[in-house]
């Protein structure tokens, strides 16, 4: 199962779908003429406008959720368990190419729905562009999105491998 270089792939796909729920998406401030100003970040499951106080060193934190956010959490875990049982299924290939087809497609959707939720916050709070920063939970789903076709091409090869040695017997 392990010395399946798949499975390799599979598992650090997972590892990263891991982190896109702990890293930020993007961070920005919404500028402010008066203080004090408000620091907006972005996670895959909610949202957090930080307002620091200047002369208390204070943080007030509201912490907001949307049903968009919600439905990136149930993609991302989808995406884990799938990921988790498609690592198991090492004897029977067909249904972990399946599979592993659609983990594809569920993090096409999880890019596209995360970028979505990214513009629409940032249009939202009003933030300039320029000072929005996007972090690595913005692009990690593409590395994810990698490793699942590597798998893919993984598994395929070898169900080619036992299909040539089937014929020799």
């Amino acid at each position: 199962m392990i010395q399946r270089i798949q499975s390799v792939y599979l598992l650090a796909a997972i590892v990263i779908q891991v982190l896109v729920f702990n890293l930020p998406s993007w961070i920005g401030e919404i500028p402010s003429n008066t203080f004090p100003s408000k620091k907006i970040t972005v996670h895959s499951g909610y949202t957090r406008i930080a307002t620091q106080e200047t002369l208390s060193s204070k943080e007030n934190i509201e912490e907001k959720s949307s049903p968009l956010n919600t439905g990136i959490i149930i993609a991302n875990s989808l995406i884990i368990l799938l990921a988790i049982i498609d690592v198991f299924l090492f004897r029977n290939r067909k249904l972990q190419l399946m599979i592993s087809r659609v983990l594809i497609l569920l993090t096409c959707i999880l890019i596209a729905s995360l970028f979505y939720n990214n513009q629409v916050s940032i249009g939202l709070f009003g933030t300039m562009d320029h000072s929005a920063i996007f972090m690595p939970a913005s692009y990690l789903p593409f590395v994810s999105l990698v490793l699942f076709f590597l798998a893919g091409r993984g598994i395929n090869a070898d169900e080619k491998l036992v299909r040539s040695a089937d014929r020799l017997r």
